[in-house]
Parts: structure tokens; C-alpha cells; sequence
């Protein structure tokens, strides 16, 4: 427990207000602030929100944050499906001539998503916020199909938008195995997803599959439950059951026990209007939780994607 109470020297302490864990911030020689506050989310957030945030605040017309009269716009792009790496490689001359307009860029990543936070800096509101735009839609045209939403929007809420442009009639059913319902949790954290989202079934087991979707048990033998036909298969019995224009299916290994090098391998597929079929083959990578969420992430952007160029 003291442990936890020691601070640097001529460091100012930032108390817990949950926990025993105290932050601190501090001055460096050369004039720089540095700010450190625990990792536990609880924590890190109350400090954060209660002591950095007024503190920054307070500071923020003084010398050294910020010139005085200085407007500060700032937005966050969502995207999946990408590494970190493959994001930094594409935007690279993005950011050179965010630089030059006083915008800079960061990113946060995290198992199937990863943030783009967009800072943009400049005399007057009307300023920031046009070098702002300009620099999301040179990112967004470089990674085109994987930025799916701004702020702290989900993936289903750009799924529901883009359903609305279409026509607003379309509709959506799942057929779940390795995600375990994920797929229609995230659909129907969406407010109104109701209005496309016909349902879905978790069809987590051998029994399952056969008794609630129909799947011959010969199939699942000859093929494998974790196959590109058996994935198919789950697409096309719930698409049937529901009567969705389109149906989503996932089967895969999230791990651990799975044999060799099978963790991560998921098959994802999409059955919609006029004999659309599609199935991808993925190996994802992370904890058991990890795997399932990027499966979900994947499909639903994939579906997006498909409904964009959804024609009458």
C-alpha cells in the first residue's frame, strides 16, 4: 500500500479518489509537463475526468499549453479490419501536410479497433475546424473501406446509416457459432436496429446447427463445423428462417484449445438478394475474447461495404 503513495520528487500528487494509488504530474527541466495517473480504468478515468482534465483547463490560457487566443478542434476516426502499422504506412504523407496546417495526428489501438485522433490547431474556430476536415478526408479516402464512424459511434450505427441510404428497408438476420451472439449484441446496441435486424441464432454446438438451422449432420462430418461449405451453409438457413434480405454466419476457433496452429481461424459469411454469396477466410490473432470481437468487427464492416454498393 505505500508502495503505491510514491511520488517523484518535486512532483505535485494527484490523490485517489478511487483506490490507493496515487498520480502526480511535474515539470521536467526543459519546461515540458508530464502527467501520470494509474492504468486501472477506474481509476485512470476519475483522475482524469476530476484532477488532469480542470487542471488542463486552468492552464490552458497560459504560456506554455497554448498561445493565448488559440482554437483547439479535435475528432476521432474509427476503424477496423487494419493494423496499426498498415494505418501509419498509409497516411504518411497525410501527416506531412497535417504538419504543415497544425494538425496533428495520433492513434490508439486496440483488438479490432483502432482510433485516429485528430487534433487541429489555429487562431480562429473557423480555421481549425476546415483544417480539420481537410485531414479527415484525406484519411478516409486513404483507407477507404475501413473507417467506419467518427466519436464514439459503433460500427452498427454506420450499419443502420447506411441501410437508410439504400432504401431503409433492407433487413438483417445471424447465424452465430465462434462469436457466441457478439455479432447481435453489437447490432442491437444501436437504437432502432429493430427496424432492420430480424434476429439471430447462437448455433454453437454440432446439435445446434443440425436441429435449429437444418444442417445435414453428413455435411458437418464431411466438411468440419470450422469449413468454408458448413460457414455457407449457416448463412443460407438462417437467411431462410428469417426471411432477411441478407444473413450473416461465423464459425471459427477462438482458442485456446484449439489444435496447432487453428486458433484464430474463422470463416465469415455474408447471403444476400439475387444469389449474393460470399465467404472469407480469416485467422485472427489475440486472446479468446480478442478473436471473437474481430470476427464481429469484420463481418458487420463487410456487410457494410456490401450494402453500399446494394443495388435495387
Amino acid at each position: 500500500m505505500l508502495r503505491q503513495s510514491y511520488i517523484p520528487e518535486n512532483s505535485f500528487p494527484i490523490k485517489p479518489r478511487l483506490g490507493s494509488a496515487s498520480g502526480f504530474r511535474i515539470i521536467t527541466d526543459k519546461g515540458k509537463l508530464i502527467i501520470c495517473i494509474p492504468g486501472v480504468p477506474k481509476e485512470m478515468k476519475s483522475m482524469f475526468e476530476k484532477d488532469v482534465v480542470p487542471f488542463l483547463k486552468d492552464m490552458s490560457g497560459k504560456d506554455g499549453l497554448r498561445k493565448k487566443g488559440d482554437k483547439i478542434r479535435k475528432s476521432t476516426l474509427l476503424t477496423t479490419d487494419i493494423s496499426e502499422a498498415e494505418i501509419e504506412e498509409r497516411i504518411k504523407k497525410v501527416s506531412d501536410a497535417a504538419g504543415k496546417i497544425n494538425v496533428k495526428i495520433g492513434i490508439t489501438a486496440d483488438p479490432g479497433l483502432i482510433k485516429i485522433i485528430l487534433v487541429a490547431k489555429a487562431p480562429d474556430d473557423v480555421s481549425a475546424d476546415r483544417n480539420l476536415k481537410i485531414i479527415e478526408k484525406e484519411i478516409s479516402k486513404n483507407l477507404e473501406g475501413y473507417v467506419y464512424g467518427k466519436g464514439n459511434s459503433l460500427i452498427s450505427d454506420n450499419l443502420k446509416e447506411t441501410i437508410s441510404k439504400v432504401n431503409g428497408k433492407l433487413t438483417v438476420s445471424a447465424a452465430e457459432s465462434v462469436t457466441g451472439g457478439l455479432i447481435s449484441s453489437i447490432i442491437t446496441d444501436t437504437p432502432g436496429s429493430s427496424e432492420f435486424f430480424l434476429g439471430g441464432i447462437v448455433s454453437y454446438s454440432v446439435f445446434s446447427k443440425i436441429n435449429l438451422l437444418g444442417i445435414k449432420r453428413n455435411d458437418i462430418e464431411k466438411y468440419g463445423v470450422v469449413s468454408r461449405e458448413i460457414c455457407l451453409e449457416m448463412a443460407r438457413k438462417i437467411k431462410v428462417i428469417f426471411g432477411s434480405d441478407y444473413s450473416l454466419s461465423v464459425t471459427g476457433y477462438a482458442g485456446p484449445e484449439a489444435e496447432g496452429n487453428k486458433k484464430g481461424l474463422v470463416f465469415c459469411g455474408i447471403a444476400g438478394p439475387g444469389g449474393y454469396e460470399k465467404v472469407f477466410k480469416k485467422k485472427f490473432t489475440g486472446s479468446r475474447v480478442e478473436i471473437k470481437f474481430r470476427a464481429a468487427q469484420f463481418i458487420l464492416k463487410e456487410l457494410r461495404l456490401e450494402l453500399e454498393n446494394f443495388k435495387r
